[in-house]
């Protein structure tokens, strides 16, 4: 996970049908998952986010989504490390990152759920 999605800063989910944006307070950034199904484009311009494609998915089946996956990758800016840790990216700037984010059922719910 970048880390710009470090949680000591708010963040904020807005979804929409085909788009996932996360909006990080402070740093006046956002990060933008395609989730319309979409495949990896063939050229992609380098940037210090990479390129995110992710899917919701229903893992309870209770008709509402409760995790994004998120597949981040390819190319991204560097060198540099990928979060705080220093996890260096790949020389060639070609890593990939797989993510999967969880809702909190303790916390205010996700209203999107499957179309019929």
């Amino acid at each position: 996970m970048p880390l710009m999605m470090v949680a000591f800063f708010p963040i904020e989910f807005v979804i929409v049908p085909d788009t996932t944006y996360i909006l990080i307070g402070e740093q006046n950034h956002y990060r933008r998952i395609f989730t319309d199904g979409r495949d990896w484009p063939k050229e992609i311009e380098p940037t210090y986010q990479g390129y995110s494609i992710g899917r919701w998915i229903d893992e309870d089946g209770d008709g509402r989504y409760d995790v994004l996956e998120v597949e981040n990758a390819r190319p991204l800016q560097g060198p540099r490390s990928y979060d705080a840790t220093g996890l260096p990216l790949h020389f060639d700037n070609q890593s990939i990152f797989k993510e999967r984010m969880y809702r909190d059922s303790r916390t205010r719910p996700f209203f999107m759920t499957k179309s019929p």
